[in-house]
Formats: C-alpha cells, structure tokens, sequence
C-alpha cells in the first residue's frame, strides 16, 4: 500500500536514526526544510528509549532555528497510518 502524503514532504531513508546528529540537522534546517521528522518502525523498548534520547539531544542542539523537529515510531504493521502522521507534520510546519 502506498502513502498519500503532501507533495512538499520530502522523504530521506537512511539505515537508521542513530546516524544522525545535530550538523545533519542543522544543515537541513539551514537548506530551507520546515522542519524535521525522525520515524522508525520498531518497539523494542531499549532502541526507542535511546531513539527519545537521541531525539531530545537533536531538540535542544538545534532550537535556535525555532522550527520543529518530532520523533515517532510506528509499528510496521501500521504503516499505512503514516500518510496522516506526515500530513498533521507538515501542516504544522507551514503555521
């Protein structure tokens, strides 16, 4: 099934949140994104403690451009779910 999503949303796969870090973001920000959404599909408790974790670090290293960043995780089997989550972002993003 494919997700209907804005067409502004701009999709970036990479193996796995954890490779990022606040220069990714930060450039990202600095390129004219609105703002910025980690997802991963997972709900082993110790990967999404350290996904928040991560998440929270990217939050504060990167207020100072005053735009939104969020962390979900959604389970593979709901995936199809995932269209809405990135519509309710994104129209956040252009208030």
């Amino acid at each position: 099934m494919q997700s209907v999503h804005a067409d502004h949303i701009l999709f970036v796969q990479v193996p796995s949140i954890h490779i990022l870090d606040a220069d990714i973001v930060n450039f990202a920000f600095k390129s004219g994104a609105g703002g910025v959404m980690l997802v991963e599909g997972t709900t082993d408790e110790r990967l999404v403690e350290r996904s928040n974790n991560l998440y929270k670090v990217l939050k504060k290293e990167t207020r100072q451009h005053k735009k939104p960043i969020r962390y979900s995780y959604v389970e593979t089997a709901h995936f199809e779910k995932m269209g809405k989550l990135f519509n309710v972002f994104a129209q956040g993003v252009m208030e």
